[in-house]
């Protein structure tokens, strides 16, 4: 993966190899809403709750390119 460029102080970076690791894997629904998986909502709130300055917040998603734009 190349080197990201450093992103605003109000932003949770997650870095992963697979989309897939996001969700729940035992989400018996087919369609495109899963829920978050626990682990990764957990990190995320968590880090929301201390950069919490400001109205605005952003996610950041690093991917691998294969997963940005699959074939």
């Amino acid at each position: 993966m190349a080197e990201q460029p450093p992103t605003a102080t109000n932003a949770v970076e997650l870095r992963i190899e697979a989309i897939s690791q996001l969700f729940h894997t035992l989400d018996p629904f087919p369609f495109r809403e899963k829920d978050l998986d626990a682990d990764a909502e957990e990190f995320i709130v968590s880090w929301a709750r201390e950069l919490a300055s400001g109205p605005t917040l952003r996610i950041v998603v690093h991917l691998p390119d294969t997963q940005a734009f699959p074939t």
